[in-house]
């Protein structure tokens, strides 16, 4: 049973225990809090929950009005509010009413038969108010359909063909910012060749109240933007508007021919709610009614005057509409659902909202709104099966996924993270995320960082790296992308997903110290060699320089000279191609890594150029299958860019595919030379004024290559150079569709 919390304010102590004692015995799911002043009412509404109050109007020093405009005013505070008062002044109900209260009674003589209806009263104002409170969430929810719509959704003004209204799709659809958009009307992004197709298809929406037919929008860049329009002919406001879904062809287009069309596969997620209304008369005969009324229960307006309202519902509505009928009678006037028989048998929900006419003091019939709550209905079903699919996308998930709320208690978590952490998800849920699976060493630290990201500290903590303890006491690391939900930090919630990266951990520390040993063998080599063919060249050098020889002796050590520099680059070089020759040992690395690894490496290098870096965000899940040379691939190519490019900036992308990933290293630097254009991955390339041995970039090809990737350059949209790099992705299925596809082929196994 749901307990209606009640406060009563009444300067007399007595009335409010007599209140307190009936209601209480009427009605045991009241909780009535009394007061006796309407400063102590204040307090009362200011520190605790209060559906409904109830209060005198005369008072010393504050008065009921008082209390009312405090709440109504002040605190913009809508719960019903009930004048409860012996003063029967008709100015001082007329006051109350406009000030917002929701009904003024009359204290009577028969003591028990005035409770009992303002018992009923109470009831009746709280289910009205709860009803409304629902239906603005119902209104907000069809709100947030129709900005989630897959499709670009335009309202637009029938007479002027101005833009009323347009969700964020179309936004994107055409390249112009909202506020744009709804300063322009239709023939801004209409072809005019095509004016004659929309006029024509405006008179078959007009006609048949909805239409679809194909246009080319143009996007505020110039291009044309073949689409696929669904219109239909809504009522908003005065206004006759066309509702149009937009829904973008160019990638249709490209495919016609070889692909046939994909049905449509999303219906109008958004409808005006539909009002009917009705006047009958005192025997509840229809006298009026609108067209909406009609089209809600299917009949025409002919079979419905003078039939009475009973012959349009079963034997339980007949039941509801008799009992309201009778309090109605009465002046009991509030709003109910009923659901009407429809002509085709079907019944539809609605929600009544009447109020009686009474002409010369008698109850002559009333006048009543109809709102068609189907499509709430339709939309709690819809809600509950994208309920169940999500949960069948989290169980199936490779990730592991967390819902905490603002105390870091566990509200939800998936199958995957259930067994990484080696508990069952109803041991987990509901326990303590930080004292339960976090080492004892950093809870301390963690919830810290908890709290700094609930009070939207977004950008310090929305990925973050740290240890879970298992039901084993074992330790795994896991890597985070943190996200807050909720309407604000008060009642946040966070929902984490993370990646396992103890194994790719421990599997990189095995690797490391299996070629430790290795490694400093060719690091002493190349070090020894390098440096003894460093001090060659110093010291021969030096003799050119200090000692008097003939021209063909200076010639013969210039050549020695060189010689040996190109020595000292081939050895660094040789070193790379034999580690191409026999690297086989590959790991998953998140690219994100590598490539934070090289530009850091390189950071004193691109200042010492006065060079920054642009490096857009690579996603974490973002995972390639490559060797240790990976860091040199990239290393060699941006080292080139600062050393030779003669720019300012270097600017690093990643675009991933569903197979592939390619990563886009632009400068705005002079460029290739022509005399090199289509040979700079070739051996012993480079360029007019380079000392090096012109292996680079032809080991950077191998390099690609190595790891069944590949790399081309070509003109920068910054004005120099752009590599592109393109590797192999290890592909994760990460995305709602191909989740519902992986689902559906486990069902129908």
């Amino acid at each position: 049973m749901k307990r209606i919390d009640v406060l009563i304010c009444d300067d007399d102590k007595r009335m409010l225990t007599m209140s307190k004692e009936y209601l209480n015995r009427i009605d045991p799911s009241l909780n009535v809090t009394c007061v006796n002043t309407v400063d102590a009412a204040i307090e009362v509404v200011d520190s605790q929950h209060i559906d409904l109050i109830v209060s005198d109007y005369q008072m010393p020093d504050r008065d009921g009005l008082d209390l009312l405009r405090y709440l109504r005013i002040e605190k913009q505070n809508y719960i019903p509010f009930i004048i409860f008062t012996g003063q029967s002044r008709e100015e001082v109900a007329i006051e109350a009413l406009n000030l917002g209260a929701s009904r003024f009674i009359q204290k009577g003589v028969d003591i028990k038969a005035q409770y009992n209806l303002l018992a009923r009263i109470i009831n009746q104002e709280y289910l009205n108010y709860q009803t409304q409170e629902n239906l603005k969430i119902s209104l907000k929810n069809y709100q947030k359909l129709f900005e989630q719509s897959m499709d670009a959704i335009f309202l637009i003004d029938l007479d002027s063909r101005s833009f009323i209204d347009v969700n964020q799709n179309a936004v994107k659809l055409l390249g112009y910012t909202k506020n744009e958009l709804l300063k322009m009307t239709v023939n801004d992004i209409n072809l005019p060749e095509f004016e004659e197709k929309y006029r024509e298809a405006n008179k078959r929406m007009l006609e048949e109240g909805s239409n679809k037919f194909e246009n080319v929008h143009v996007h505020k860049d110039g291009t044309h933007i073949p689409v696929e329009i669904s219109s239909n002919l809504i009522e908003f406001g005065n206004r006759r508007v066309t509702q149009a879904n937009v829904r973008d062809l160019t990638a249709s287009k490209k495919l016609e021919g070889q692909l046939q069309r994909t049905e449509e596969s999303h219906r109008m997620l958004i409808q005006r709610i539909t009002e009917g209304i009705v006047i009958d008369d005192a025997d509840a005969n229809f006298k009026f009614v609108n067209d909406s009324m009609c089209e809600l229960i299917g009949y025409s307006r002919e079979e419905l005057l003078d039939k009475n309202v009973y012959d349009f519902l079963d034997e339980e509505n007949k039941q509801i509409l008799s009992y309201q009928h009778t309090r109605r009678k009465q002046g009991e006037t509030d709003s109910y659902e009923l659901a009407f028989t429809r002509k085709d048998g079907t019944t539809v929900p609605t929600i009544v909202s009447p109020k009686a006419i009474i002409e010369e003091g008698e109850y002559a019939g009333s006048f009543a709104a109809i709102t068609n709550i189907s499509k709430l209905k339709m939309t709690e079903e819809l809600l509950r099966k994208e309920q169940q699919t999500a949960q069948k996308y989290l169980d199936i998930a490779g990730e592991i996924i967390v819902i905490l709320d603002p105390q870091a208690n566990v509200k939800l978590i998936n199958k995957k993270g259930a067994e990484i952490l080696g508990y069952t998800e109803d041991e987990i849920i509901g326990t303590n995320w930080i004292d339960n699976y976090i080492p004892e060493s950093m809870r301390k630290e963690m919830t810290d960082v908890f709290h700094k990201f609930t009070a939207n500290d977004v950008q310090l903590v929305e990925k973050y790296q740290n240890p879970v303890l298992t039901k084993d006491g074992s330790i795994r690391i896991i890597m985070w992308h943190n996200e807050i939900i909720g309407d604000n930090h008060l009642d946040a919630a966070s929902i984490s997903s993370g990646i396992d990266l103890t194994d790719l951990i421990l599997a990189q520390n095995e690797r490391d110290k299996a070629f430790e040993e290795t490694e400093f063998l060719h690091e002493l080599l190349r070090h020894d060699v390098k440096n003894k063919t460093i001090i060659a060249e110093g010291y021969l050098s030096l003799i050119m320089e200090t000692a008097q020889f003939t021209d063909s002796e200076k010639i013969k050590l210039e050549h020695a000279i060189s010689s040996i520099q190109s020595s000292i680059d081939l050895i660094s070089n040789i070193q790379y191609i034999r580690l191409i020759n026999k690297e086989e040992e590959r790991l998953d690395l998140h690219l994100s890594y590598v490539i934070e690894e090289v530009v850091q490496s390189l950071t004193h290098l691109a200042e010492k150029k006065q060079i920054s870096f642009n490096c857009k965000p690579i996603p974490s899940e973002v995972v390639i299958t490559a060797g240790s040379l990976i860091n040199e691939l990239f290393s060699n190519i941006i080292e080139n860019a600062i050393v030779h490019s003669r720019g300012s900036l270097i600017q690093i992308v990643c675009d991933c595919e569903d197979e592939y990933v390619t990563v886009k290293i632009d400068d705005d630097g002079i460029g290739i030379s022509e005399r090199i254009e289509g040979k700079v991955f070739d051996k012993k390339v480079k360029g007019v004024n380079s000392d090096g041995s012109g292996l680079g970039l032809y080991l950077v090809r191998k390099i690609a290559e190595n790891y069944s990737g590949e790399i081309k350059h070509g003109k920068s949209k910054l004005g120099g150079t752009c590599f592109e790099v393109k590797l192999l992705r290890k592909v994760k299925v990460h995305n709602l569709e191909d989740m519902k596809r992986r689902i559906n082929q486990s069902e129908n196994a």
